[in-house]
Order: structure tokens, then sequence, then C-alpha cells
């Protein structure tokens, strides 16, 4: 019964209390039902006085759903409240009938994470996943939702697409796509007329997915109709319950044969599979079947567009923002860069200056405000029980912006990332790339396409802040991500 969730719970007592009631006198069963009625409720909020009783400070549960719809409403400000009257730096919450607890201890973040990780080895289901119940639904297969032996077994094989080699392989391409949107920031420096980042750094960012991940020219600036493009729509408007509607254009597929790509990397693991079930019924280590790599290209379109197109929106506009800090990575890039028309991966690596600017902006807006775990075996830690299903949750936004591990948080300060300045930190107060086995396998891919892009639009380009657009601080939203509330404009002055 303790791995049955409430609604199974609640699916069995109906079911009880519907053969009680055709079988048992009515009288009987009114009393019945009162007793144990009466008794679930009690149950449920001797569950929900767990952390009470330990002196740490609950917001109100509702008996039934807890705190969960508070939490799905607003993560980062359902953090914020509570830190804050909680006086405290934890609290605990109700997730149904799961506890969560919720701390800045970042001794008790790293035993979770790396010391007793054996414990909490899965992650909480996206919220859109509850009502998906098909098996083969490729949604419930990307890396970040598996759990247990098949995360592990699934992440091994995909590592392997991520590495130096690879990533090299990739930066003309970023250059390429980079240098198809320089047309329309001409246009708008030409024009005055002021420039929505977002709408320019989606462009950029499907160019490369598409060019990276599938070796498929999806026309992102050209033709905002391609097959490729309106199934992409349809992945980041909402989760897909069918998988085939992810499939490519079949135009792309000869392509895909040809070239290093991503998706060809994980296809190979298929083919592999596909040649080993001939004549024998043992699979060959690191294979997977086609349906778990369509789940893996949705993760790498989920990483590398929505996340990753975040943070260098947030850093343009920083950028646009503070001329001096713009100036100033102006002379880096001339400085390591030169006349060089594009950016490669030893200039990357000189370009230290840059590289403080994007952990600054993913420290301002960690793009996921909180991370999970899930306990999967009962441990206790620092005097906090955690039953097998309970949930640990790690409050990135909260982290970052607590004065005690920066000064001044709410001041964008890129000089907080000098080496000097990060030695004398915990390494866990930065947290935009999570933390311990399963922290973020695409951190080296994202920040290289961060830097190609950002470094490339500084180096030919100056920001300024367009009239009328948001001004310090950004007014926030968050339900799964981090993302201002309007429209971000910048100005645009060719150099």
């Amino acid at each position: 019964m303790t791995d049955l969730g409430i609604g199974d719970k609640l699916f069995i007592y109906v079911l009880i209390s519907t053969l009680c009631f055709i079988s048992l006198p009515l009288k009987i069963f009114v009393i019945w039902l009162i007793i144990t009625a009466t008794a679930g409720l009690w149950i449920l909020h001797h569950e929900q006085s767990y952390f009470a009783k330990l002196g740490i400070y609950s917001p109100k549960p509702n008996i039934f759903f807890g705190n969960t719809l508070q939490i799905s409403a607003d993560m980062k400000g359902y953090d914020q409240i509570n830190f804050e009257k909680a006086a405290s730096s934890q609290f605990g919450s109700y997730q149904y009938d799961k506890r969560e607890f919720t701390t800045m201890d970042l001794n008790f973040i790293r035993a979770v994470c790396v010391k007793q990780f054996s414990n909490f080895t899965d992650r909480i289901f996206i919220h859109k996943l509850e009502t998906i119940t098909t098996k083969d639904n490729f949604i419930r297969h990307i890396l970040s939702n598996l759990q247990g032996e098949e995360w592990k077994y699934i992440r091994n094989i995909v590592i392997p697409a991520f590495n130096t080699a690879k990533l090299r392989k990739v930066i003309p391409t970023l250059n390429e796509s980079v240098q198809k949107s320089f047309s329309i920031l001409d246009d708008h420096a030409l024009s005055g007329k002021k420039l929505d980042i977002e709408n320019l750094i989606g462009k950029i960012g499907m160019d490369v997915i598409g060019q990276a991940g599938f070796s498929a020219d999806v026309g992102a600036f050209e033709d905002s109709e391609s097959p490729f493009i309106e199934n992409s729509k349809h992945i980041f408007e909402d989760v897909l319950t069918d998988w085939k509607a992810f499939a490519l254009s079949s135009e792309t597929a000869p392509e895909r044969e040809m070239h290093n790509d991503t998706f060809q990397f994980l296809m190979n693991t298929v083919e592999v599979q596909e040649e080993s079930t001939k004549g024998e019924t043992k699979l060959p280590k690191k294979t997977m079947s086609k349906l778990k790599v369509l789940s893996q290209a949705y993760l790498i379109f989920l990483a590398g567009y929505d996340t990753t197109n975040a943070v260098i929106l947030f850093a343009l506009y920083m950028l646009a923002l503070h001329p001096e800090i713009q100036q100033k990575l102006k002379d880096e890039i001339d400085d390591v860069v030169g006349d060089d028309e594009d950016i490669t991966y030893d200039h990357m690596h000189r370009l230290t200056y840059l590289n403080q600017i994007i952990q600054e902006t993913s420290r301002m807006y960690p793009i996921v405000p909180r991370l999970n775990r899930v306990c999967t075996e009962d441990v206790t830690i620092q005097g906090i029980h955690f039953r097998k299903g309970d949930f640990f949750n790690i409050p990135i936004f909260a982290i970052h912006r607590n004065p005690d591990f920066y000064t001044d948080p709410e001041i964008f300060e890129p000089e907080r990332f000098s080496p000097e300045n990060k030695a004398s930190r915990d390494p866990l107060t930065f947290l935009a790339f999570g933390c311990g086995p399963r922290g973020c396998i695409g951190m080296r891919f994202a920040e290289m396409q961060m830097r190609v892009v950002i470094a490339s639009i500084i180096k030919s380009y100056r920001l300024e802040r367009a009239e009328n657009s948001m001004e310090m601080p950004l007014k926030l939203a968050c339900v799964d991500f981090v993302k201002p509330t309007e429209t971000v404009y910048i100005s645009v002055q060719k150099r």
C-alpha cells in the first residue's frame, strides 16, 4: 500500500464502499461510511502534521491535494514566500500524500544529490505527464523522466553524443546559424526599429538544433511552414501524446544518413539493436529502440531550444542594460577573436569574461527555478525522515538570490564568477545545470551555443535598451521555466 498514490487509495476506498453499499443494510453502511471517512481524514491530517511536529514551518495544506496546486501555480514565488514566512532556510510541504522538504542548506543538498544519491536516484514526472497513461508514449522515455537502472543505462548511451570531438564539429554550424541572423539585425540597425530579441534567438536556436541535431536545413529564417518547424511548434505548445507527430520531414532522411549529427548517433544504436535481433534473443549493450531515440531527440529540442535560448535572451538584454559591461566584453572579443570572422572552439575557452557573463545571467535567471529528487529507499538525513516516494526540493532560484551566498543578489555583476571569487564559494551556490549524477549532460553543448551566439552578435553589433522596454528588476513568470512576462525589445546599431 505504501507505493499507492492518493488516487489509487481513493479508488480502492470507493470500490470497497460500493460493495458494502450493495451487501450491507443501509444503517450499517452509513455507520461504516462515517467511521471510515472520519478515520481517513484523521490519517490525512496526521500525515500533514509531520513537519509541524518537528518544528519546521509548513504552509497550510489542502486536506486532499496538500500544497500541490500552490506549487504548480508559481514554483519560484512559492519558495520565496515560504522562506520568508518560515524565517528560516528550510520548510516542509505536501504534494498530495507525499512529503516534500525544501532547504537552502548546502550540506543537506550535497547529502541528497551526491553522498546519498543511491537513496534519491529519481525525479518527479513533470505535472503534464500525470494524465499520460500510454506505456509507449515517447515523453515517458526522455532521459530526465527515466528512473532507476533504465535512467543509468540510457544516460550512458547518450553521454558520448556530447563529447569534445563531436562538440568541435558543431562550431561551424553555430557560426553559420548566427551569420544567417545578421540580415535581420542589419535591417533593424538601418531602420531603427526595435527588435524582438526572443524571436531572433528562437530562429537561431531552431536553425542550430535542426542542423546540429538532425542535419536538417529547417528554413528557420525563411520558411515558418516547413514540416520540421510545424511539428516543432506542437512540441513547445504542449506535450505530445503521439510520437509520430515528431517525425521529421522525409526529405531530411538521406541527409541524416550522410551526416554525423546527434540524431544519427542515436539512430546508430537502433541499427545495432535491430541487427542483433536477427537470429539472437539477447541484445548487445548500449542499444535503444526507435521510440527511445525519438524521446532523446525531444530532450535535445527542449534543452537546446527552450532553455538555452532563454539564457541567451536574458544575457543579451543584460548587456543592453549595462553598456559598460557590454564594452568590456567587446574589448575581450576584439583581443581574443581579432579579425577572424568566426568564433572557434579555442576562442571560446579564452573568452573568460563572456563565460562570467553567462554564469551571472544563469545565476540571476535560472531557467529551471527548482529541482526535485524522489526518495527511492527510506532514509533519515539530519533528523528528517524520508519515506520511499517522498520528495526533496532544491530551490535554485532562492539559492541564487540568497544574500548569504551573493552580496546584493539583485545586481548584475559578472565579476562574481571570476576564478578567485568562485573559489571562495561553495560550488553548490550555483545550480543552473543541477548537481550530482543527475546534472545536465548537455551543459557543455548549451554553454558552447551561448558563447558563440553572444560573442558573434556583440562582435558586430551594439545593443541598447529600446524605448518603453522593461527595466530592472525584470518581471518574471514562472510555471515550468523562468521567463519574462513581457516581450523583450532592444535597439541595434551596427559597429
